[in-house]
């Protein structure tokens, strides 16, 4: 009696092990606005990170995606983000930007895992995990529109006739290359849109702003004004220089800065990447004791 009493003791004591055991193996579930996705590999947890097929979760959250072979890198992207990770890389990129990863891309039977949160919030997106249910729950970053305002409804390789269509600025040049427009509202700044087109596809548009300086200070005003448009639009830039040609630096007496950009002696450029997009503002001198500021925006997808 005392030999059955003290096996079903065991089996007892073993039983609570054995089910969290159970339970901490089973398969991990991935849920994107309420939809349960499924994966040719079950999604694997390394370092409290999951990880999962990426072309499964690329699609849920609305990306595009490729997979260069050589280099064994994935890309994801939409009008908004452009992201890069490679197989066994730690260092990834978002919107030309580098982020640490605390797991890196992996391979398993054949598919290539990607990490889930990390891909998910950079679109933007809301991530739970429920750690007893062994559930992500994610849900999509809401839709936005903020590309459209800068690019007047156009999008990348429309084509002049679309553009002309859309465009309700008046016309005062073009050819087969570009359309350019009379003045624009642009933060506040009348600003000359002109598009080109490279085979009747558009590539790129170049906004010159007008600027009314009663001296070089004025056009440094407008730059900033401009920035922190852009910046409350689409986050910090990747890109943020100034250059001078010589040894003296007046980025800190900014009339000094303002006047050595008049005389050529600098130049300033700021760039963001949104997706395929890179948008930048740059600033130099007209070669007439002026300064040319242009807000630009440019399709870098082959």
């Amino acid at each position: 009696m005392k030999k059955w009493l003290s096996i079903l003791l065991v089996f007892a004591l073993l039983m609570p092990a054995g089910v969290l055991s159970a339970a901490a193996n089973d398969p991990i579930k991935v849920f994107v606005d309420g939809k349960q996705l499924k994966f040719d590999v079950d999604p694997i947890m390394a370092n409290n990170t999951t990880l999962v097929q990426y072309t499964t979760v690329f699609k849920a959250l609305g990306m595009d995606y490729s997979w260069d072979q050589k280099s064994k890198t994935v890309t994801g992207y939409n009008d908004y983000v452009l992201m890069n990770l490679t197989i066994g890389s730690r260092v990834s990129t978002v919107n030309n930007k580098k982020v640490e990863l605390t797991v890196p891309a992996r391979t398993l039977n054949g598919r290539t895992l990607v990490p889930l949160r990390f891909i998910s919030e950079a679109t933007g997106a809301k991530v739970v995990w429920d750690g007893k249910k062994r559930t992500v729950t994610i849900t999509s970053a809401p839709e936005r529109n903020e590309l459209p305002l800068v690019m007047r409804e156009t999008k990348w390789n429309d084509t002049a006739a679309t553009v002309s269509t859309l465009e309700t600025a008046t016309l005062y040049s073009k050819s087969e290359d570009y359309l350019a427009y009379e003045a624009v509202d642009l933060g506040g700044y009348a600003t000359f849109p002109t598009y080109y087109f490279d085979n009747d596809k558009l590539f790129m548009i170049e906004y010159d702003v007008a600027v009314e300086a009663e001296s070089n200070y004025d056009y440094l005003v407008a730059i900033g004004t401009l920035y922190n448009a852009v910046e409350e639009l689409f986050g910090e830039p990747f890109h943020d220089e100034l250059y001078f040609y010589d040894a003296k630096d007046y980025h800190e007496d900014v009339n000094r800065f303002a006047d050595s950009i008049a005389a050529g002696k600098a130049e300033l450029t700021t760039a963001w990447q949104v997706g395929y997009t890179e948008i930048s503002i740059t600033a130099f001198s007209d070669d007439e004791g002026g300064i040319v500021v242009l807000l630009t925006l440019f399709n870098t997808k082959e």
